[in-house]
C-alpha cells in the first residue's frame, strides 16, 4: 500500500456533476454520478502513478500530511421558504401601507 492510497478523495456536487478529486495532488475527474467520478479519478491516477515510475520519481514524491480542506455543508432547504418570504414581504408591505395611511389621516 502506497502513500498514494492514503490521500483524502473529495467529491463535489456542482451544476449536476459530480467532481472528485485528490487536492494534495491536483487530481480531479468530473462525471455525471458518484461511481463514475471515482472510477475516472481512479483511472488518472493510475495513469500518474506510471508516470512516475516510468520518471523513476515516485520513490521520491513528497505529500503533505494536511488533510484536504474542510468546507461548510450546503444545507438544502424545504421549498416552503417561498411561502415564508411571501408572508414577511406581505407583513412589511402591510406595515408600509399602515403608516401612509396614518400619515395620511
Amino acid at each position: 500500500m502506497s502513500r498514494l492510497d492514503e490521500l483524502d478523495v473529495v467529491i463535489r456536487r456542482k451544476n449536476g456533476k459530480v467532481i472528485a478529486g485528490f487536492p494534495q495532488l491536483g487530481l480531479f475527474a468530473k462525471a455525471d454520478d458518484v461511481n463514475a467520478a471515482l472510477a475516472a479519478l481512479d483511472a488518472k491516477k493510475k495513469a500518474f502513478v506510471a508516470d512516475l515510475e516510468e520518471a523513476g520519481e515516485l520513490d521520491t514524491l513528497e505529500i503533505e500530511d494536511r488533510p484536504a480542506s474542510t468546507r461548510r455543508v450546503a444545507t438544502i432547504r424545504p421549498a416552503g421558504d417561498l411561502g415564508q418570504f411571501a408572508l414577511k414581504a406581505g407583513i412589511v408591505v402591510c406595515c408600509v401601507v399602515a403608516a401612509f395611511v396614518i400619515s395620511a389621516s
